[in-house]
């Protein structure tokens, strides 16, 4: 029976013993009395053949019964009592019936069962709307619970916080900066926490002047200080703690009010807001870790210039634009990584724009605040679009998961709360969980989401959240 696959192998035999010539999807004709076995190379493997009552079935048809009356009477193709071949039954087990599908038999589940072990035998054993390792779908696992269907998971890993705001992940561990006590800002701090809360809550650094950002490379995380009011905050600070030590190093001082760092191999990037109350001379810097090497303008005369990010050989900025006409001139540039050459304008008319995604080298992802809506820059510049609208919630702090999901947090309009969203490429928005406080910072891995809420005003926002949830 050379070439017979296996789902025709049990008409085959019949065929054998009762000594007809059976005719297989393969191509192969069978003697009856061991005769010399042809191939005309179709390569499928379903029985076509004469049966013992002298009738000839053609493909997916066979005649079971051996009454040639009615010739071609069963459906190998679909029959679950024939699935095949003659004979051939498919097992059912409980909640669900079994199905004959193209000549395999497969098992159609029961609303809210899944076989997820992919045997037969014990059916559909699976409850999806309670199982928090099949959640709604088979291998879809929760962290915590599984409620009708979904993922109950989001949680507090971190509680008690002095006004939390950017965060941070890397394989082992969360990061993220309490900005400090309203009043001042002068007792902010950097905190991390393993993923797998084996441990409580670190303190990095304290006694820290408005720490306002977070970037992590290799054994390093940095963060940069946006000064004090007293100073008109030209005491800004980039700073990097290797882990393992014990304290950080000021590696750049008398920054004019910073507001974002990021790092491409031993360079580092920030962003110097610029002064108060005009915020028009900002400026994107750079600084290469090396012996006496002193901070590098990038770009001048930025307006308001927030995040910075890597991606791709180029450092991309936002310069958010104009105080007095509500920040709606925002523009997203960008220079290459290493090389001299003067910032290029990739889109502008942004609309509140202060935190930003690059992806894979291809794109970026603008949360544009006071525009309502998300958008879309293509690396180069040569296309932007409004990706999707995000209704009467303000997108605000904006990533791109490694499974391409776009996820951001959101502001309530006129009420104190928020929203963590998720979007894609496709203009598709969905809200994940809704807050009771605002939500400000956000990171991704491949597993779960992170995001800070700032507190309650009534607390001073000193009862802020590190939160967690399935992506």
């Amino acid at each position: 029976m050379r070439g017979a696959m296996w789902f025709g192998a049990a008409a085959a035999l019949m065929a054998w013993a009762c000594g007809s010539t059976v005719t297989f999807i393969t191509g192969e004709t069978v003697g009856g009395s061991g005769g010399a076995a042809t191939s005309n190379g179709t390569g499928t493997s379903q029985p076509a053949s004469s049966s013992s009552s002298g009738v000839t079935c053609g493909f997916g048809s066979a005649d079971c019964d051996g009454d040639p009356a009615n010739g071609c009477e069963t459906d190998t193709l679909n029959d679950p009592g024939h699935c095949g071949g003659c004979n051939s039954v498919c097992a059912s087990g409980g909640n669900g019936v079994a199905v004959c599908v193209k000549g395999t038999c497969q098992l159609e589940c029961n609303d809210g069962f899944g076989d997820c072990d992919g045997s037969a035998k014990n059916g559909c054993e699976t409850p999806l709307a309670s199982d928090p390792k099949n959640c709604g779908a088979c291998k879809v696992a929760c962290m915590v619970a599984c409620v009708a269907g979904h993922c109950a998971d989001q949680k507090a890993i971190a509680k008690g916080l002095n006004h939390p705001t950017a965060i941070a992940v890397d394989a082992v561990s969360v990061y993220w900066i309490e900005l400090g006590s309203v009043a001042a800002f002068t007792d902010g701090a950097v905190k991390q926490m393993p993923k797998d809360l084996s441990a409580p809550p670190a303190t990095l650094a304290s006694k820290l002047a408005r720490p306002v950002a977070l970037a992590i490379a290799g054994d390093t995380l940095y963060w940069a200080t946006g000064g004090t009011a007293a100073a008109n905050f030209a005491d800004g600070t980039v700073q990097a703690l290797k882990f393992g030590n014990p304290a950080p190093i000021v590696i750049a001082s008398g920054q004019q009010d910073p507001a974002s760092v990021a790092v491409d191999g031993n360079t580092v990037y920030w962003t110097n807001a610029g002064t108060p109350p005009s915020f028009s001379d900002g400026a994107v810097m750079s600084l290469t870790m090396a012996p006496n090497a002193k901070p590098v303008v990038v770009a001048a005369n930025q307006k308001y210039p927030q995040q910075v990010a890597v991606d791709g050989g180029y450092v991309y900025w936002l310069a958010s634009g104009t105080q007095g006409i509500n920040y709606s001139d925002g523009a997203l540039w960008s220079a290459p990584v290493g090389k001299v050459a003067p910032p290029k304008l990739l889109a502008s008319g942004l609309n509140g724009a202060f935190h930003f995604s690059p992806a894979f080298g291809k794109f970026i992802v603008v949360a544009e605040t006071n525009g309502y809506q998300v958008t879309e820059v293509v690396s180069d510049g040569s296309n932007k679009k409004v990706l999707y609208p995000t209704g009467k919630l303000l997108p605000f702090a904006i990533t791109v998961g490694a499974n391409g999901g776009i996820y951001h947090t959101a502001l309530k309009l006129n009420e104190y709360g928020g929203a963590i969203q998720r979007g894609d490429l496709n203009g598709k928005l969905s809200t994940l969980y809704d807050t009771n406080r605002i939500s400000y910072g956000i990171a991704a891995d491949k597993t779960a989401i992170y995001w800070t809420e700032i507190g309650e005003i009534a607390t001073n926002l000193n009862d802020g959240v590190v939160m967690m949830g399935p992506p």
